[in-house]
C-alpha cells in the first residue's frame, strides 16, 4: 500500500511538472513556409499604420496593417483599427505572399466582450493602458503603466465600470483600461477591470 501511495505521489508530481512546462512554453510561432498565422495577445501599441503586440511569455511583435485588413468586434459593426483599445485582448492574423516577404495583418478580432459596445451617449477614446496600485470610488485610481510609471488618474461619481452591472471595482494588481470622452481627458470617464488578467505584484 505504501509502495501504491509513493507511486501516486510520483505521477502526480510529474503531472504538476508538465502543466508547468506547458504554462512556460513560448507561444508557437509559424514555420519558415508558413504564409498565414494567427497570433494572440495584448494589443500594445498603434501608430503609423502598424500595430505592435505582446504575447503571453512578453515577447512583443510589430506588423504592418495590409490594405483592407479587417477588424472583428462582437457587437460593433464598422469598427477601425485605430477603435481597438491599447491593452485590448485580440487576436491577430498576419500574411506573407512568400517565405521571404514581411508579414501583414490582414484581420484582427478583439476578444474582450467588455469592450464590445461603447455606449452611444459618451463616446470614448480609449486612452490608457495598466495595473491598478489604489483605487478610491469617485475620487482617484494610481495605475502603474508599462513604462513603470506612476500616474494617478482623477475619477468623479459618474466615472462608470464595466461592463455595466458586472464590473467590481480594479483591486491592485488589476491590469485596468481607462476611458475618456472624446475632447475631455481631464477625467476618466470609464474603467475596465481586464478579465484574466490579474498582474504579479510589483509589476
Amino acid at each position: 500500500m505504501r509502495n501504491l501511495n509513493r507511486l501516486w505521489a510520483l505521477v502526480a508530481a510529474l503531472a504538476l511538472a508538465l502543466h508547468a512546462s506547458a504554462a512556460l512554453a513560448a507561444p508557437p510561432t509559424p514555420a519558415d513556409d508558413d504564409l498565414h498565422f494567427t497570433y494572440t495577445g495584448t494589443l500594445s501599441a498603434q501608430a503609423d499604420g502598424a500595430l505592435t503586440l505582446t504575447l503571453a511569455d512578453g515577447q512583443q511583435l510589430t506588423f504592418k496593417f495590409a490594405d483592407g485588413a479587417r477588424i472583428a468586434w462582437p457587437g460593433r459593426r464598422g469598427a477601425a483599427a485605430a477603435d481597438v483599445a491599447t491593452g485590448a485582448n485580440v487576436r491577430v492574423t498576419v500574411e506573407r505572399a512568400d517565405p521571404q516577404a514581411a508579414w501583414q495583418v490582414v484581420r484582427v478580432r478583439v476578444l474582450d466582450r467588455a469592450l464590445s459596445a461603447p455606449q452611444a451617449d459618451a463616446p470614448t477614446v480609449p486612452s490608457v493602458a495598466g495595473v491598478a496600485q489604489a483605487y478610491a470610488a469617485g475620487s482617484t485610481l494610481a495605475v502603474r503603466q508599462p513604462d513603470g510609471g506612476l500616474a494617478t488618474y482623477e475619477l468623479s461619481a459618474a466615472t462608470r465600470l464595466l461592463p455595466a452591472g458586472h464590473a467590481q471595482p480594479p483591486a491592485a494588481g488589476d491590469r485596468v483600461l481607462l476611458l475618456f470622452k472624446r475632447g475631455d481627458a481631464s477625467q476618466v470617464w470609464a474603467i475596465v477591470v481586464l478579465p484574466n488578467t490579474r498582474a504579479a505584484q510589483g509589476q
